[in-house]
């Protein structure tokens, strides 16, 4: 006699646990795949930065195929490809060979000069070097390797939280806010520059669902095992590499410091039982686990040591492993109307260059002026105002001091703060964000009009005039109605409750959102930079939405209509 077999309501619960995170999985995939094809579609993957053209690509080849050490290239292979278009006929025609055909040392003569990378990072060489290895020497292995890092650290996520629909649910929010970033490349808006997912100015996006890896591994106290000890040492690395690429990135890991710590905080608070100090910080560290933050802070340590190993010393001298600091803050002194165009600050690298030639000149330091542009500089001959500097000749010249160019650029800098207290502050908490406000309205289509700032130093307006009708066909869209369509099927599969774990999440999202903006209040705003905070901003849209999903009263609803059902 067969016993008929029934399923444990247990056993049906845990198919259909396993049916949504199947989905919510699938789903994170398939919206990188659709990032990848879409730029694929748009030609982005044919389309090479100009960091990693007259940068990564020659120094790139200068080690790899040539055995030149120290992140250098030879000037003769540099200067080839500066002088040329970025095209794939350039690896086949322009290299040089020796009289075998092949590549090596004798086909560039050990007597040939050195090309450095001036005051810049040099992490897309290293990205140049891994793509080359990957792909062969092809353009389009740039683009296919920034897509398989990405791949890695959502591959990561899935396997660390691959139990847990509503951190799958973040995952796709955070792909799907990538996948916004293709509206702003196929608009234009941050060119001439910016054109690709892989530009140092934007790369920092590729680590933004590594950074809330490491912070739900440091709020969320569960057992670890091998797979998910794995995935934060892949996570660290991509942090360390979008860092290595681009050292602004740094702020992202500040930021996720501040959002653990702010955390560890609020549950200190919330259980505190006494208004002893001593013994309140000690339930604010046992409430989060800290060794995830030591080990980004050792991938940090790792970085600095390798690049000491792999840069040329010249780089910790004159060169500066790092782009320049005080260079870029001098520039962004031309947003202030009292201190642009009367103190000579103007949005331009060859005006702050010759600020700081001007500043010696006038204190009388001819020696620092030679020791620092060389031949890149042209003494005034009547008045202060008709020096010269060839920027390109100070850039790449082996004997431009940066690092004492950037020390007087600070000079500069503090002397004019001191000079204008009140309006350096007004600079910094006003002129700068309300500059970043209008590339934001500008970008997301609500200006028609690119911000911009006149001779006079005064910004255009913040807000259009009534009779302005104008609209705009092509801006940044945060969220399309195909990637809200998208968000809003994973939801229902996800059906994430109310729970303070979504609310953590877009407290993250915001914090990093805003502390993607320091580096453009402390340098300069521009349409170049102001796409690094764009997916922080998609993603806070997209996790507002399921916070409010998640609090609204979906299971009373769900209730009412069960009862309402006939039987």
């Amino acid at each position: 006699m067969d016993v008929p077999r029934f399923s444990s309501g247990r056993t049906e619960r845990t198919r259909l646990g396993i049916v949504r995170r199947v989905v919510l999985i699938s789903t994170m995939l398939l919206v990188v795949a659709a990032t990848y094809l879409g730029g694929i579609r748009t030609g982005l993957d044919t389309l090479v930065p100009q960091r990693h053209w007259i940068y990564g690509i020659p120094v790139a080849l200068s080690k790899d195929l040539y055995g030149l050490d120290g992140y250098v290239a030879y000037d003769v292979i540099a200067q080839r490809f500066i002088q040329a278009q970025a095209d794939e006929a350039v690896f086949r025609g322009v290299l040089p060979r020796d009289s075998n055909g092949r590549f090596s040392k004798d086909a560039v003569g050990l007597g040939e000069g050195l090309f450095f990378v001036p005051g810049d990072d040099k992490g897309d060489i290293t990205f140049t070097r891994l793509a080359f290895w990957l792909f062969g020497l092809h353009i389009k292995g740039l683009y296919r390797t920034y897509f398989i890092v990405l791949f890695g650290s959502a591959i990561a996520f899935m396997a660390a939280f691959h139990r847990e629909p509503e951190k799958l649910l973040i995952g796709v929010a955070v792909q799907l806010a990538t996948f916004s970033l293709l509206s702003a490349f196929q608009s234009g808006l941050m060119l001439p520059h910016v054109f690709t997912f892989y530009d140092v100015r934007i790369y920092g996006a590729v680590a933004a669902l590594a950074i809330l890896h490491l912070g739900f591994s440091c709020i969320d106290r569960h057992h670890i095992s091998l797979v998910a000890l794995c995935a934060i040492v892949y996570q660290v690395m991509v942090i360390a590499f979008a860092v290595h690429v681009r050292s602004t990135s740094i702020v992202m890991s500040v930021a996720l410091l501040a959002w653990v710590a702010t955390v560890a905080t609020l549950r200190a608070v919330r259980h505190a039982r006494d208004r002893q100090i001593g013994r309140t910080f000690a339930r604010m560290i046992g409430s989060v686990r800290l060794w995830p933050a030591v080990a980004l802070v050792m991938g940090f340590v790792a970085l600095v040591a390798w690049e000491r190993v792999m840069y040329h010393p010249r780089y910790f001298a004159s060169h500066m492993a790092r782009h320049l600091i005080w260079h870029n803050v001098g520039i962004g002194f031309a947003l202030h109307p009292a201190l642009g165009k009367p103190h000579h600050y103007v949005i331009s690298d060859e005006a702050m260059m010759k600020q700081v030639g001007r500043y010696l000149y006038q204190k009388g330091d001819r020696e620092s002026i030679t020791r620092i542009f060389g031949p890149a500089y042209g003494i005034p001959t009547q008045t202060d105002d008709d020096d010269t500097v060839s920027v390109g000749v100070f850039f790449h010249s082996p004997t431009s001091d940066l690092a004492l160019y950037d020390a007087v650029a600070r000079e500069v800098v503090f002397e004019t703060a001191r000079a204008h207290p009140l309006q350096t502050a007004a600079l910094f908490l006003y002129y700068k964000p309300r500059y970043i406000l209008a590339h934001i309205l500008w970008f997301t289509g609500y200006l028609v009009d690119q911000p911009s700032v006149d001779p006079t130093g005064r910004q255009s307006p913040l807000l259009r005039a009534r009779e302005d009708t104008r609209t705009r066909g092509a801006h940044y869209t945060v969220a399309s109605w195909t990637s809200l369509a998208i968000f809003v099927l994973a939801l229902i599969v996800a059906w994430p409750r109310r729970s303070f774990g979504l609310p953590l999440a877009l407290g993250a999202a915001v914090i990093l959102f805003f502390f993607s903006l320091l580096p453009l209040v402390i340098a300069y705003p521009g349409p170049h930079v102001i796409g690094d905070p764009m997916p922080w901003l998609a993603l806070t849209l997209y996790l507002g939405i399921a916070v409010a999903w998640s609090w609204m009263p979906w299971q009373q609803v769900v209730s009412t209509v069960r009862r309402a059902m006939p039987r």
